[in-house]
């Protein structure tokens, strides 16, 4: 993605130009990054309840090792559903995304 593109509320790629003419306002290039960051914080808040969600459906057990970051235990993964990482620090696997992490359980 170009350094003068960004994700706009629908998911389209926009120029930053036509973000402002789009939402009726005449903002700087810094509002709209504030935007797009409050975008991205509540995207991680709906991962985070739609991974959780999909564990407890599934049966999968977990276990909160830090609130505050976000950090739970799942089976012997570490895993940060907000990201949808996942880390198992006695074989080394990694990946991202929770229907990954439950194919390797």
């Amino acid at each position: 993605m170009d350094d003068d593109k960004i994700l706009a509320r629908g998911g389209d790629e926009t120029d930053i130009s036509n973000y402002s003419k789009q939402n009726g306002a005449d903002l700087t290039e810094g509002d709209v990054w504030n935007d797009v960051k409050r975008m991205s914080k509540i995207k991680r808040a709906k991962n985070e309840e739609s991974s959780l969600k999909i564990l407890d459906e599934k049966g999968i057990g977990y276990t909160i090792l830090n609130l505050e970051c976000r950090h739970y235990r799942v089976c012997s993964f570490d895993f940060w559903p907000s990201t949808g990482k996942f880390y198992n620090q006695k074989t080394g696997e990694k990946g991202r995304g929770v229907f990954n992490l439950i194919k390797l359980l």
